[in-house]
């Protein structure tokens, strides 16, 4: 199955990496290498899903890592030279976010703000970084799952935006990174009644802008 999807899709201009290992799993030598060797010959580079596993063994062409090292008080992301180990290789940030703040279009709107700066705190600290070739947010959309996870109602809340495709505030973070038209977006809908004390707190503004008077 993995050597047809290869064949078939080895042409496909949205596909950069082929994983060559199961997702957050330790590699299997000789299925690993078997795998890096055929793709290679369809001038496609490999990458390993290692989750959690620094340092691992790497036959792949790119070590990849799910980074879920942001609590929203500490650093963005790991270095580098802390995760891999053949730093001659590139690196990419797999997986970040997600599961490590869930949140639900009518969460309230500090959890919103919240989850939104998550997601800046992350793109800013692997942007610092010269030697992080790329990082990918989990996720895009929530989804359903399984009766032992999730919120009780086996949906997982781990996207910028919920199932119907209606995006959350964090969903702008990402919106804010393109050319093409405007943002601004306001964190708060300054109603003084969603708040304990009628204290709004701090105000984020979301833009393309250059800058913005508020």
């Amino acid at each position: 199955m993995w050597r047809d999807m290869v064949m078939q899709y080895s042409n496909h201009t949205s596909i950069i990496l082929w994983g060559v290992r199961i997702n957050e799993s330790q590699a299997m030598m000789i299925f690993t290498a078997g795998r890096t060797r055929r793709a290679r010959t369809r001038s496609i580079q490999t990458d390993g899903a290692v989750a959690g596993a620094q340092k691992g063994s790497l036959l792949e062409d790119v070590y990849t890592y799910n980074d879920f090292v942001h609590d929203g008080t500490n650093q963005g992301c790991e270095k580098k030279a802390a995760v891999t180990s053949d730093p001659k290789k590139p690196y990419l940030i797999s997986e970040y976010n997600g599961h490590m703040y869930p949140t639900k279009a009518f969460d309230w709107e500090e959890h919103r703000a919240e989850h939104a700066l998550r997601h800046v705190r992350v793109l800013d600290a692997a942007a610092a970084e010269g030697d992080i070739a790329g990082s990918f947010g989990w996720c895009m959309f929530d989804y359903n799952t399984h009766k032992d996870f999730g919120s009780g109602d086996r949906i997982c809340y781990h996207g910028v935006m919920d199932m119907f495709r209606n995006p959350k505030l964090a969903a702008k973070v990402y919106e804010c990174q393109q050319e093409e038209h405007t943002v601004l977006e306001l964190s708060s809908s300054m109603d003084i009644g969603e708040h304990p004390g009628c204290n709004r707190g701090e105000t984020y503004i979301f833009t393309t802008a250059d800058s913005v008077r508020m």
